[in-house]
């Protein structure tokens, strides 16, 4: 594998988190596995321009209400060489709205 996003130097870690709290991603940072160890349903995350939310390569389940990634963010899971074996999980929670944009 190479050109990994999870091993680059420099990342923030993001949490531990508290249960509705909303993250904001404003540098290149990473959620790993020990981050969602306390099993909180987090409010929403976003993620800002010309910021980088990376997943680690491990098994672990993010819950949360909403993930908003601004234009000129990302959001990554691996790379097209370097494939992610770990198991992630993200499941979302809330009700289902009726239109299909989000608030801002």
């Amino acid at each position: 594998r190479t050109d990994c996003p999870h091993l680059e130097g420099g990342l923030t870690q993001l949490g531990p988190f508290s249960a509705g709290e909303n993250v904001d991603v404003t540098s290149n940072s990473i959620i790993r596995a020990c981050s969602t160890e306390n099993d909180v349903i987090l409010g929403r995350i976003t993620v800002r321009s010309g910021a980088r939310l990376i997943f680690d390569d491990a098994n672990y389940v993010l819950k949360v209400r909403e993930i908003f990634v601004e234009p000129n963010a990302e959001l990554i899971m691996g790379s097209p060489t370097c494939r992610l074996y770990g198991s992630i999980h993200i499941q979302f929670f809330g009700t289902t709205g009726t239109s299909n944009h989000v608030n801002l």
